[in-house]
């Protein structure tokens, strides 16, 4: 491997150790949480989810602490970005998956 490549992939590792500090790590609460929606959700894929979100979504913009928006803005925002980001239909479904664990509660109806 080229001094390029290894320089590219430190650089890259790097960033996202800086972003995970932000993005939440997968916990008990989050994953019942997330079986309301999938009752047969696993760590796993929310891990999965959660190093797809930082991986992909970082390489344009910085990332957004999951809890400050509500799983319905998740759900319209990753719409809205999984073309441009190219994410498979299963990467999106993950992404989707620790978004909502980890999103705001959606404010109640006055």
């Amino acid at each position: 491997m080229s001094a390029f490549w290894k320089k590219t992939y430190l650089a890259g590792g790097l960033f996202l150790a800086a972003c995970a500090g932000s993005i939440p790590q997968i916990t008990s609460d989050s994953l019942e949480r997330a079986r309301v929606q999938w009752p047969d959700a696993t760590m796993a894929q929310l891990e999965s989810g959660r190093q797809t979100y930082m991986l992909k979504c970082s390489g344009c913009h910085s990332l957004v602490a999951p809890q400050t928006k509500t799983a319905t803005e998740w759900k319209r925002g990753l719409e809205e970005m999984k073309t441009r980001a190219k994410l498979s239909e299963e990467e999106t479904d993950r992404i989707f998956q620790y978004l909502y664990a980890n999103a705001r509660d959606e404010k109640p109806e006055r």
